[in-house]
């Protein structure tokens, strides 16, 4: 006899499946075909031409699976493709709008639906920030966050018309803790951490499973490809590390019983805890990185603050010259920048508004070369530039994540990478990142803002740890506030309140900060020293809870979901809509804060 396990699925819903275990190979009858069709299962692998792609893919097909794999180069994996029919493999740039586009096209006619999507496609880089190349750091984010973004974009419809599917995505543990001298893998894994979250709770009602897996240091070629001119001297690239098998393991386990995250070792997820909970704790006795820089703001201080030109930027920039500091105002909008100078200086202020497109490296490198020129001196750097994309991740097209990106995450970068040096000649300087709760927890209809926050939280970490151990005195700081009162809050609730009336659901009655009590908070921080403030206390809560029982957290954003009520956090203020459908056009539009 044939050992044969029936297991009958979606018995509530039609269509109705039945899985059949043969030989430990699983298949699929749907019941709706008129013959009862065998469906074998289908998996796409990127990164599956060597490390923990590869031998996830041979895995796959010992079980039975029908496994895509999609990589830039697929020497290793076409050699075996010879010996087994169901292993396909495509050439293809994660990277490339077109590469990705041409290569689904080809997967369409493999399969029709896709019950699998590893991402396991990434690269890795190491060394100190201010001797980095920006363009390492852009590559790398390209790879491990935007690729991935593009790949589950593209399989996403697949999905969908099959009405079910797993997502797993490998991360890091570099995604939950930030590590100096890997400031730009820790951020395209953090962003990937903020994105999934995100994209969990949109997929959850089409029966759709996310899962990120969370490895510490595994023993691949991954090491021999990083992007580094002194890995060699990383004492965590020396370490064995452990075997694949036990990531491959995890990761089959995981597919028979899905679950929201996995660490591998389980001891590592104690110290993603603390890293969130108890962050001074880990500065203190792990990274051996804990300080205060307490001091006084004065008027020979010279302070850059990005978004001035409304919201949270314009205040913050407001109270610094009513403290009598010289603040350069920097803003894209020049109407409204030198508006809101004139307002300050009419008060007595010292604002110097000086127009910068952030997304441009050269422009900002000669604007701070300028300041410094004209001033000598830049003490403080408050990061409050955002312009965020809202919509469903099957509606906003790759190129806003790819603009967002460019602007919110990569200006910071640059603005940065620009004002460290001056900071480091004089020994001293004070960078604080700006951050909605977007950066605690990924929101439905936010991905693009979840993964961009959740980078910059990452990137103002590792920084601050590299800066303890060369130069005590230049301290990172975050902060974390809630929604502001802003012009585009009211446009939205506008918006939901239509909604709910056609829905059936309730009126939303939302509280919002001032941006004003944000810069407050802005200015106590520059004062103490602190590593982060949250805005309100309460936020801290979120980010408590959405370490401890994050599954309580996804029922709470499932729940607005369906009861039309989720208005999502920003610090922006235009919205425009995107061609489409009506379900895209409800929920898209850019945001901007200038």
């Amino acid at each position: 006899m044939v050992p044969v396990l029936y297991k009958l699925t979606n018995v509530c819903e039609a269509p109705v499946h039945c899985t059949i275990l043969w030989f430990n190979k699983e298949f699929v009858i749907s019941m709706d075909h008129p013959e009862g069709k065998m469906i074998q299962k289908s998996a796409i692998i990127t990164g599956g031409n060597s490390g923990i792609g590869l031998a996830t893919s041979i895995a796959l097909l010992n079980k039975g699976y029908t496994v895509i794999v999609i990589d830039k180069n697929i020497s290793t994996i076409s050699t075996l493709r010879n010996n087994n029919p169901n292993l396909f493999s495509f050439e293809c740039d994660i990277c490339n709008d077109d590469d990705v586009e041409k290569t689904f096209q080809k997967i369409r006619t493999i399969a029709d639906t896709i019950d699998l999507l590893i991402n396991s496609a990434g690269i890795g880089a190491v060394g100190d920030f201010d001797k980095q190349d920006i363009n390492v750091f852009k590559n790398v984010m390209n790879i491990n966050f935007l690729g991935t973004v593009r790949i589950i974009k593209a399989c996403l419809p697949l999905m969908v018309e099959g009405k079910k599917g797993h997502i797993i995505n490998i991360s890091s543990i570099s995604g939950k803790v930030s590590i100096p001298r890997y400031s730009s893998y820790c951020c395209s894994k953090c962003a990937l951490e903020g994105f999934s979250e995100s994209l969990r709770i949109e997929v959850k009602n089409q029966n759709i499973n996310v899962t990120v897996i969370n490895p510490s240091n595994v023993n691949t070629s991954f090491h021999k490809h990083v992007l580094s001119s002194d890995a060699s001297n990383d004492d965590n690239l020396k370490s064995v590390g452990m075997p694949v098998d036990t990531v491959v393991k995890k990761i089959i386990q995981i597919i028979e019983k899905p679950k929201r995250n996995a660490y591998l070792p389980l001891s590592i997820e104690l110290g993603a805890i603390c890293e969130v909970i108890s962050l001074s704790l880990m500065d203190r006795f792990y990274f051996h990185c804990a300080r205060k820089i307490k001091r006084s703001l004065d008027t020979t201080m010279v302070a850059i603050v990005t978004g001035a030109s409304s919201g949270i930027g314009k205040a913050v920039a407001s109270d610094l010259c009513a403290k009598g500091l010289t603040v350069i105002m920097i803003a894209k909008n020049n109407d409204t920048l030198f508006s809101a100078a004139k307002e300050m200086a009419d008060l007595g202020g010292n604002p110097v508004p000086v127009p910068v497109e952030l997304w441009d490296p050269e422009t900002v490198r000669q604007t701070i070369n300028k300041i410094m020129m004209d001033f000598g001196r830049i003490d403080l750097l408050i990061n409050c530039a955002c312009y965020p994309v809202r919509g469903k991740i099957e509606c906003v097209p790759i190129k806003e994540y790819v603009a967002d990106i460019e602007t919110n995450f990569y200006g910071s970068v640059h603005i940065v990478k620009e004002v460290l040096p001056f900071m480091e000649q004089e020994g001293r300087g004070h960078i604080v990142s700006v951050l909605s709760t977007n950066a605690i927890r990924g929101r439905p209809y936010l991905s693009s803002s979840g993964a961009t926050d959740f980078a910059l939280r990452s990137f103002s970490r590792c920084l601050d740890r590299e800066m303890s151990k060369k130069y005590n005195s230049i301290k990172f700081s975050e902060i974390f506030h809630a929604s502001v009162d802003i012009p585009f809050h009211g446009e939205r609730i506008t918006l939901v309140e239509k909604i709910n009336a056609v829905m059936g659901g309730k009126s939303s009655q939302r509280k919002f900060l001032s941006p004003e009590k944000v810069a407050k908070c802005v200015l106590g921080l520059l004062e103490t020293g602190k590593t982060r403030k949250f805005v309100p206390l309460s936020s801290y809560l979120l980010l408590v809870g959405n370490t401890l029982v994050p599954s309580v957290v996804d029922l709470y954003f499932s729940q607005l979901i369906n009861n039309h009520e989720l208005l999502g956090s920003s610090r922006n203020s235009r919205p425009q809509s995107q061609p489409g459908n009506k379900a895209c056009n409800l929920n898209n539009g850019r945001m901007r804060d200038q």
